[in-house]
C-alpha cells in the first residue's frame, strides 16, 4: 500500500495586465493559494480546477491549465497524512495532516491539530484525539503544482467566499505585491514565480 497522498497547489494567473495571482485569506491560517487533495478519480488539473472553484468560487477551465512540476514531500517527524476517510469518524478526512502520538501493528493514536494565526505568536491547537487503523496513515505528499490562465475583465479588490466551514477573503494580487503566503506556500511561490 502507498504511504503517500497526491495533492495539488494552484497558481491562477490573470491575463489582464498587470498580471495578478488569485489568493485567499483563511481566517486562522493567513494568505493561501487554492490547494487540496487529488481525488482517486482525478488527475492534477481536474483536482486543481475543482479546488479553485471550491475555495474561491472562480471556475477555471482544465484546458487553460498546465502542470509546472511535482515533488514528493516527506512529512516532518511525528506527522502523518490520512490516506482515506474514517467511516466511523467524519472529522477524519482523507488529506488531513495529523500528529502521531503512538502506534503499534493494530492501532495508532493521532491528534487533529490546527494552526491559529489569529494570535501572536501563532499557536497549534489540538482539536481531538483518535484511534485509527495504521494503514490509514501516510508519510509523504506527492504535490503537483499547476498554473491556470484566467481571463479577468477587471481586478475586483476582494470578495468573501464561504467554504469548509470558513469565510475566506479572496482577491487578485499583483505579482509584484503578493503578501506573505502561509507555511510552505511562500516557498512554492518563490520556486514557480518565473513560470507565472
Amino acid at each position: 500500500m502507498s504511504t503517500e497522498l497526491r495533492k495539488v497547489a494552484c497558481f491562477v494567473v490573470s491575463t489582464l495586465e498587470p498580471r495578478r495571482l488569485l489568493i485567499f485569506k483563511h481566517p486562522t491560517a493567513g494568505y493561501q493559494l487554492p490547494a487540496g487533495t487529488v481525488e482517486l478519480d482525478e488527475d492534477a488539473l481536474e483536482a486543481g480546477a475543482r479546488e479553485v472553484r471550491e475555495e474561491t468560487g472562480i471556475s477555471v477551465d482544465r484546458s487553460a491549465g498546465v502542470v509546472l512540476g511535482s515533488a514528493v514531500m516527506p512529512l516532518p517527524k511525528g506527522k502523518r497524512i490520512l490516506l482515506r476517510n474514517d467511516a466511523m469518524d467524519p472529522l477524519l478526512k482523507r488529506g488531513h495532516i495529523v500528529r502521531l502520538e503512538s502506534q503499534n501493528s493494530l492501532s495508532a493514536t493521532i491528534a487533529r491539530e490546527e494552526l491559529d494565526l489569529r494570535v501572536d505568536p501563532p499557536v497549534t491547537r489540538t482539536l481531538g484525539h483518535h484511534d485509527v487503523d495504521p494503514s490509514m496513515l501516510g508519510t509523504s505528499i506527492d504535490r503537483y503544482f499547476v498554473r491556470f490562465s484566467y481571463q479577468l475583465e477587471t481586478a475586483e479588490q476582494e470578495w468573501q467566499f464561504s467554504a469548509d466551514g470558513h469565510t475566506f477573503t479572496v482577491r487578485w494580487a499583483a505579482l509584484d505585491t503578493i503578501p506573505e503566503l502561509a507555511g510552505d506556500q511562500q516557498l512554492w511561490l518563490q520556486t514557480y514565480l518565473g513560470d507565472l
